[in-house]
């Protein structure tokens, strides 16, 4: 018959081992996942940045050949209805002011698009590092109910911050679109 202190020692380190090797699998899972989100997370950066510097080199471009577009235009406007002397000015001085009004929201629109960006960047720049720590907690967790609150404090972080990143960002469009609006309305009321 066997010894009963010899099959509980083989017990005990047969539940270590299994310990041993569940904690192993989960630290590598923790590092699989850990490495996947941090170039998941590179990669939206990059790809929030180049759009926000595509999105502000094509308003810049499309601004300034709106610009001449308009010069052209009216001249050829005024000099096609025999408009000429001091009403073709005015209105060539009018089309000015409403082109530099444009202009002038566009390049607000397109900062606030880049601080938008900003905000979002930030965001997942957190969301990697928070996410880094987490998988460190997940990977020295001992029980399933240590996993479960590793995992359960990561999703509301998670939650808590987009929530927080999302009210940031509207706030940051009512104040660029509110701007963009009192410029529109400070040229149209310059004087004539």
């Amino acid at each position: 018959m066997a010894n009963p202190r010899q099959a509980e020692r083989e017990m005990i380190h047969a539940t270590q081992e299994a310990t041993r090797k569940m904690a192993e699998e989960t630290t590598r899972a923790a590092r699989t996942a850990a490495d996947a989100s941090a170039s998941a997370t590179r990669a939206g950066a990059d790809m929030v940045a180049r759009n926000a510097e595509a999105v502000e080199h094509v308003w810049q471009s499309g601004s300034e050949m709106a610009a001449e577009l308009t010069e052209r235009s009216m001249g050829q406007f005024a000099r096609a209805c025999g408009i000429s002397g001091e009403s073709a000015q005015q209105a060539t001085q009018q089309s000015a002011r409403n082109l530099e009004s444009i202009v002038q929201s566009g390049t607000i629109l397109a900062g606030g698009m880049q601080n938008i960006s900003s905000e979002w960047f930030a965001f997942l720049q957190k969301r990697m590092q928070q996410n880094l720590q987490r998988f460190e907690a997940l990977a020295s967790s001992r029980t399933p109910q240590e996993v479960m609150a590793v995992q359960s404090e990561l999703v509301r972080d998670h939650l808590e911050d987009f929530v927080h990143s999302a009210r940031r960002v509207a706030e940051l469009s009512v104040q660029m679109a509110e701007e963009a609006a009192r410029k529109m309305t400070d040229t149209s009321l310059a004087p004539r």
